[in-house]
Order: structure tokens, then C-alpha cells, then sequence
């Protein structure tokens, strides 16, 4: 289970997958303020919830799941959901995708964008605010070793998205390109042993092997 307090609602949030405890694939919410401690979710129906961290956060509490590929209607999807009562708001849906990472929320120009991964290291960028055709895509860069994505903003206020496959890690920079947005490839790392998700901090990103 991946558990996260929202302490601004008084909401505890938990993903189950993998088969946690025997437990069906699913999103749940805990109201920790009533007495009552209701409870509700979000089923998968039989999809994988894919990547370690399971969910992410928009900043007006919409939450976003990624799934892996199956045969459940939501599989191959990012799906947003809403808060408190995990009603689903949107969903985009790619056959075969199998996003492999959790997303991840970044802001552009005051505008929260969704970006997750897929198996065959495809990373989309999604406007959070409907999930429809996506704004970026990059080529198929090998499988992903990582579950998750690692994203910064430079002192020159670029944003960044890094991701781990086939024995690099490749960042990319995400621009303005004509009427909309692309990621452009800005580095790539020396061959690296099975790397996962690296880390950030200070600007400065580190493998995790």
C-alpha cells in the first residue's frame, strides 16, 4: 500500500496494487475529520495501477493514477479523479501504452500538466485539466527500468523531466514549440547498470542503480 495525508483536507489517500494484502487494484479515501472514518474508492476493474508511488497530486486536489496494459476498460490509461469522493473526471486511454510509471504533476505557465511514462520509454505530457490528445510525446527510447519520473525547474526556470531506461538515464526540457509544447531531449548519461528512477536535489540529479 502507498498512503499519502492530505493534511490542507483532512483526507488520507491510499493505492492498492500488486496484489497488496490480496486486495483488488484500487484507490481509496479516508475521511480522517468524520467520527465516522468513511471510507470510499476508486476500483481499477481489473487493471494494474502502475509505478512505486501509485498516485499523484494536481494543486487543486484532482489525483491521477497511471495503468498498465490489460484488458480492463481503464487499462492503458491516465485517469483523474476527483478528490474526497475519487469520482472519475477524465481519462485518456492509449491501446498497449502499459504506462509503467506513477505520474507525475508539473507546472507550465500557471497550468498543472500530467506526465507519465510507458514501458517502452515514451514519455507523454498531458493537460491535467481534461487529459485529452497529448501536448508532447517523445520517440521510444528503450524499456524503462525505472517506476516513476524525477522533474526539476533550472534557475533559468526550464523545466526538466528525467527517466531511467535501458542503462541511461535521458533528460528532457519542455518548450514552447510552435502553438504547443515539446520535449527536447537535453542530456544523456553515461551507460549506467539497470538504473531506476534517479533522484533530484539542489539541481543536481542522481542515478539510483
Amino acid at each position: 500500500a502507498i498512503v499519502v495525508n492530505d493534511e490542507t483536507s483532512g483526507f488520507l489517500y491510499a493505492v492498492t496494487t500488486h496484489g497488496c494484502a490480496y486486495t483488488a487494484d484500487a484507490v481509496w479515501a479516508v475521511d480522517l475529520i468524520n467520527p465516522k472514518k468513511d471510507v470510499v474508492s476508486w476500483d481499477a476493474r481489473g487493471a494494474t495501477i502502475a509505478g512505486s508511488a501509485g498516485l499523484a497530486f494536481g494543486r487543486d486536489g484532482t489525483i491521477y493514477v497511471a495503468t498498465r496494459d490489460g484488458s480492463s476498460p481503464v487499462s492503458n490509461s491516465i485517469v483523474a479523479l476527483e478528490p474526497k469522493t475519487l469520482k472519475q473526471k477524465a481519462i485518456f486511454t492509449l491501446a498497449k501504452a502499459d504506462f509503467v510509471a506513477a505520474p507525475i504533476v508539473v507546472q507550465h505557465k500557471e497550468k498543472d500538466l500530467v506526465a507519465v511514462a510507458a514501458k517502452d520509454g515514451r514519455i507523454f505530457v498531458l493537460d491535467g485539466a481534461s487529459l485529452q490528445v497529448p501536448l508532447a510525446t517523445t520517440p521510444a527510447g528503450g524499456e524503462l527500468t525505472g517506476e516513476g519520473l524525477a522533474s526539476w525547474q533550472d534557475e533559468k526556470g526550464i523545466r526538466w523531466i528525467a527517466a531511467a531506461a535501458t542503462g541511461t538515464v535521458v533528460a528532457y526540457r519542455l518548450a514552447d514549440e510552435g502553438p504547443g509544447l515539446a520535449l527536447q531531449k537535453g542530456w544523456t548519461s553515461r551507460a549506467l547498470v539497470a538504473p531506476l528512477t534517479p533522484l533530484v536535489g539542489n539541481g543536481v540529479v542522481f542515478p539510483v542503480l
